[in-house]
């Protein structure tokens, strides 16, 4: 169980980048989470990973401070930027995760994921020469691979092809079924196809939060809901 407590944090120099956020969210749970750039969603994924360390408040897992290292090797945080080691391969980023992670590397699984996802003939080669869109599937696919109880995403699969990204939305739901998922994406039809729990981050504060069923019966799509909140 992701507790999060009243949580508030500033960067030096600014203005509060996440403001008084509190909720509990649990394994079964694929969160969709949008707003603004600069609104706090990657600061509150950072929070709930434990990367950076709350001003006041805590968020916890299984009720241990998610900065606690116990708490950090059943949690996974993927930016949604491309800032990775350019001198490994694709497989070679997958196992030292799972190395971290102390998990096995199964070859046969890693193999089905890069067919899955059109990667293939990019196992051995070098992650310098992988384009924009090979970079976030080969982040997907070592979370699939991990499979831990907390994933986040932070608009990972942004730039994803069409295909590849209806793939993602199969695995995911299915990877969120016994763990927790939280999704930041700017793209509401993805929001729409996966998530059971939706959330809008403005001025690092939580605005709406509601499950699916609710959704659809005050908005009808997350679409609807984007519209709302940051169109009006």
């Amino acid at each position: 169980m992701l507790r999060v407590n009243h949580v508030e944090y500033s960067y030096p120099g600014h203005s509060s980048a996440v403001v008084g956020v509190h909720f509990q969210a649990g394994r079964g749970e694929l969160i969709g989470m949008f707003g603004e750039n600069g609104s706090g969603k990657s600061t509150l994924l950072k929070l709930c990973a434990g990367l950076l360390k709350p001003a006041a408040g805590g968020v916890t897992w299984n009720e241990q401070s998610t900065t606690t290292l116990s708490a950090k090797s059943n949690l996974l945080y993927l930016s949604g930027n491309e800032d990775l080691p350019e001198y490994l391969t694709g497989r070679e980023l997958v196992a030292l995760y799972l190395k971290l992670y102390k998990k096995p590397f199964a070859a046969d699984v890693f193999a089905q994921y890069l067919t899955r996802y059109d990667m293939a003939e990019w196992e051995t080669k070098l992650i310098e020469e992988y384009s924009h869109g090979m970079k976030k599937k080969i982040q997907l696919i070592t979370a699939l691979m991990l499979r831990l109880p907390f994933t986040m995403l932070d608009e990972t699969l942004n730039g994803i092809d069409r295909r590849s990204m209806l793939r993602a939305g199969e695995d995911l739901a299915s990877l969120s079924r016994e763990n927790l998922v939280m999704v930041v994406s700017h793209d509401p039809q993805l929001l729409d196809r996966l998530a059971t729990r939706v959330m809008c981050i403005q001025d690092g504060a939580v605005v709406y939060d509601a499950a699916r069923a609710e959704l659809e019966k005050e908005y009808g799509t997350a679409s609807a809901i984007v519209d709302r909140f940051l169109n009006e």
